[in-house]
């Protein structure tokens, strides 16, 4: 058999909340108050995106630029250490690097060129391969197994301290975002984290370990703010 070179050029860009890659959930739909724009590339005609506002979720593929590096077995974190093949999981050290979320759909914005997303699990500045409807009668299949996340991951609680809840007090839909973000559990099961640093949108937020619980301890600005 003769595996032939791909060369696949990105119809365009997301710009997300997470500005780096540590605070992204392990899979969409995790994070349901995340929000993520796709912005078309300039080869892409709007004429491509028409009647896409009838779906109410999408496929996106994605290029995951911020990983580096093969691993052919990977030891998932809700399986306690046991070793898997890479093709047996969704870990992110894949040959290929591509990337497979179904999203909500919220906006197409035709003339501005965008589709806006929620329920995601993107880096900031991902590349998108394609994109495709979600179809409930073909996608979703009753009584499909796995034998690497058999069922959703329990949420981690999360407590904002006085100065926490103080910083997002005029800020619901950001306050929102960090508690799911940290219930999402970033420390990847590991419990020897007892401090956790995770960027969202235009801030960094500061969290301990406090037994089972995640005690957001400061929510600060860092320097490359930038508009949601």
């Amino acid at each position: 058999m003769t595996v032939e070179a791909c060369s696949v050029v990105p119809i365009g860009v997301l710009r997300t909340c997470w500005p780096d890659r540590w605070g992204v959930p392990r899979q969409a739909g995790l994070v349901p108050a995340s929000w993520a724009v796709l912005e078309l590339a300039s080869h892409v005609p709007t004429d491509a995106i028409r009647g896409l506002e009838a779906s109410s979720h999408v496929w996106l593929i994605t290029w995951m630029h911020a990983v580096r590096g093969t691993r052919w077995t990977v030891r998932p974190p809700r399986l306690g250490g046991e070793r898997l093949g890479v093709l047996a999981t969704r870990g992110p050290h894949r040959p290929s690097r591509l990337g497979l979320s179904a999203v909500t759909l919220v906006e197409v914005d035709a003339p501005g060129r965008r589709l806006v997303l929620s329920g995601h699990d993107f880096a900031d500045q991902t590349p998108v391969l394609d994109v495709k409807p979600y179809v409930p009668w073909a996608d979703a299949i009753p009584g499909a197994s796995t034998s690497w996340a058999p069922a959703p991951p329990a949420a981690t609680p999360v407590r904002f301290s006085e100065a926490a809840e103080q910083a997002v007090a005029a800020q619901p839909a950001l306050r929102a975002l960090i508690a799911q973000t940290l219930a999402a559990d970033p420390r990847q099961g590991s419990r020897d984290w007892s401090r956790v640093v995770v960027r969202v949108e235009a801030v960094d937020v500061v969290a301990i370990a406090d037994g089972d619980t995640l005690l957001i301890e400061r929510i600060v600005p860092w320097e490359a703010r930038r508009d949601p």
